[in-house]
């Protein structure tokens, strides 16, 4: 085995070592328990979706945005209309991946 063989070894066992490391998640952290509010249509957001909500029973929807800046500003004014609870989640994805 060559000394250039050698040092791939070791560096592919290395980086195999440091990427299993990075991939186990801890198990023994506190959960919360959540709750969600099921009396919302007399809110005015709940009001505004009620004819589309007969079409898609005991479902959730998403929206796909262009941006970072779309996601903030829709997250600020769905928190400016909220009456009772948010529940607001964005998820980044950029061109390298997610952020």
């Amino acid at each position: 085995m060559t000394r250039r063989h050698k040092f791939t070894l070791i560096v592919t066992v290395l980086a195999l070592f440091l990427m299993g490391g990075c991939a186990s998640l801890p198990t023994d952290f506190e959960r919360h328990e959540s709750h969600a509010y099921m009396d919302t249509d007399d809110t005015r957001l709940g009001k505004a979706i009620q004819a589309e909500k007969p079409a898609h029973p005991n479902q959730s929807g998403f929206l796909l945005l262009g941006n970072g800046l779309d996601a903030f500003s829709a997250g600020a004014l769905l928190a400016q209309g909220a009456e009772r609870s948010i529940d607001n989640r964005t998820i980044g994805i950029n061109t390298y991946g997610f952020y």
